[in-house]
């Protein structure tokens, strides 16, 4: 089967990406051989993951729409790229980039390999927060949350002024654990 044929994009709902599974094997394969990542464009490159394929059309979809439903096969870098591609896009307008995790495992893992694409430290360009743990800054432009969290931010601000895109990964967890 053909990778554009197993990677789909469909328009849904709110503003939400929506994934499958974290493969931590993945993971670990990416850590001994690390893509290249241009740290000025976000341009990710020599990953070999298959979601670079759609990410051009990813972001004009959500710079036509404002929403999208990602759907790919676990390991397709939808956790960890697709953040990284869309953070410097003009449609955001400078604002913060949400990503819940159903689980803090899986929040702290994906915080901690997407800074480490970008040669950062968790706190700096991507953190994360969860209850009695965090690691953010002002400098931070993707968070990565649990399910507390955001609920505590959406109980404070309702309309999330500062986030210009919620990213719902492992949906199918979260549907499950409601």
């Amino acid at each position: 089967m053909n990778l554009q044929a197993e990677l789909q994009i469909q328009c849904a709902g709110l503003v939400k990406l929506i994934s499958t599974q974290l493969i931590f094997a993945r993971y670990f394969e990416l850590i001994s051989h690390p893509p290249v990542i241009n740290t000025r464009d976000k341009i990710v490159t020599q990953s070999g993951l298959p979601v670079e394929e759609i990410l051009d059309t990813l972001k004009q979809q959500l710079s036509e729409r404002h929403e999208v439903v990602l759907e790919a096969p676990p390991g397709a870098g939808k956790t960890t790229l697709v953040p990284l591609a869309l953070v410097d896009e003009p449609w955001l307008k400078h604002r913060k980039i949400l990503m819940l995790e159903p689980r803090r495992i899986a929040a702290k893992t994906a915080a901690h390999r997407m800074a480490s694409l970008l040669n950062e430290k968790p706190g700096q360009t991507i953190g994360y927060r969860m209850r009695l743990d965090s690691k953010i800054s002002k400098q931070t432009k993707v968070e990565v949350i649990t399910e507390g969290i955001l609920t505590r931010m959406l109980q404070n601000d309702p309309s999330l002024d500062e986030v210009g895109l919620v990213i719902f990964d492992e949906f199918h967890v979260l549907l499950i654990a409601s």
